[in-house]
């Protein structure tokens, strides 16, 4: 029996669409209005989105998977920090 095989292909590789729009909108918005803004990035360093927060997490890679598992250790050892200061 012959299988068919998929591909999934992350498209948020140096691909400017909707959805990056919309998220640099949102920073310039935060600045606007005084909001302070922490940003997570990756790939080239020139993104706009890494030079509009007050703190600007860049990795610094051409790997989509290996950006989006360091953003997300990031934001863990955020809510662990948040979570301690609760208790």
């Amino acid at each position: 029996m012959k299988r068919n095989k998929k591909v999934y292909v992350p498209m948020a590789v140096d691909i400017l669409h909707t959805g990056h729009i919309n998220i640099i909108n949102a920073a310039q918005h935060c600045n606007d209005q005084k909001i302070d803004l922490i940003t997570l990035s990756g790939f080239k360093d020139t993104n706009p989105l890494n030079q509009m927060g007050k703190v600007n997490f860049h990795v610094n890679s051409e790997d989509y998977n290996f950006i989006e598992m360091t953003h997300h250790i990031i934001l863990v050892s955020i809510v662990d920090i948040f979570t301690k200061k609760l208790h």
